[in-house]
């Protein structure tokens, strides 16, 4: 696989609820190029492309993070990388670019840990 020298990254932070209703904020690297002949494999360009993918990187985490609980975020990061691999890969490739990685860098509860706890302590 060809890698191409000029990578460009965007740093996507997200704010979304748990499972367990506790607000975390993720932030995540995404690592980017444009492919070397858009007009053969895009069908569309895309204008804003560093808001377009953090647009599409948000709408893919906020669509599972509910589903996980606060003990479980850490363990289940690539699971949420993945879901994205899957979800917007494909769109930025309809577009000219391709996502080559994406990273979870920071994942930190919105508020005081005693709120984390106190949330841990509640269940059975």
């Amino acid at each position: 696989m060809h890698i191409p020298l000029f990578l460009q990254r965007v740093d996507v932070r997200v704010e979304t609820r748990t499972e367990d209703n506790v607000f975390v904020q993720m932030l995540l690297a995404v690592r980017y190029y444009r492919l070397p002949d858009p007009s053969e494999s895009s069908s569309h360009t895309a204008d804003g492309v560093p808001a377009q993918i953090a647009g599409a990187v948000s709408d893919a985490v906020e669509a599972c993070m509910p589903t996980i609980q606060m003990d479980d975020i850490f363990e289940k990061k690539k699971e949420v990388t993945d879901l994205v691999k899957r979800e917007v890969v494909p769109v930025m490739r309809s577009f000219g670019y391709e996502m080559l990685e994406t990273s979870v860098i920071d994942i930190r509860m919105r508020g005081s840990r005693g709120r984390w706890h106190q949330t841990r302590a509640t269940e059975p």
